[in-house]
């Protein structure tokens, strides 16, 4: 029984990862080049509808992520123990953990600092208005920190 939960976990976590994966590149290969071409008002309008579900469902993925793969280390035999344990640390499998956990932690807060921080800051602060280029000249989502 325990062995079928740790499917069912596993292959949550690897539907969480790839749903994720897909909706980045969505956003960086459908959306953020529909801006930069045509019209802009309608391409906004699609970044204000597509940004927050895509947030959502980013969410959600980033706790099932983190549920499953607590579990999944969990169901395999890991302990919090293990992360003080030299030789699980040497292992190949305590180092492929460390590496992904290393980069979700990257990955959290890279977006964590996007959602709370630079979505929140007032537009002057990444564009300035004394600059010689206009807005709409640095290009969508290319911060001006400066001529």
């Amino acid at each position: 029984m325990l062995y079928t939960i740790y499917l069912l976990s596993a292959w949550l976590h690897i539907l969480a990862a790839i749903t994720w994966v897909g909706g980045m590149f969505t956003l960086l290969l459908v959306v953020v080049p529909s801006l930069r071409r045509g019209d802009r008002a309608q391409a906004a309008a699609m970044l204000r509808d597509t940004g927050p579900r895509l947030r959502d469902i980013g969410r959600i993925c980033f706790g099932l992520l983190a549920i499953t793969g607590t579990f999944n280390l969990w169901a395999r035999g890991v302990r919090l123990s293990s992360f003080g344990s030299a030789a699980w640390l040497a292992s190949p499998f305590g180092r492929a953990v460390l590496w992904k956990l290393g980069v979700f932690g990257v990955i959290l807060g890279v977006s964590a600092a996007h959602d709370f921080i630079w979505v929140h800051a007032p537009p002057s602060q990444f564009w300035p208005t004394h600059s010689r280029r206009k807005r709409s000249e640095c290009g969508v989502g290319r911060p001006t920190w400066g001529d």
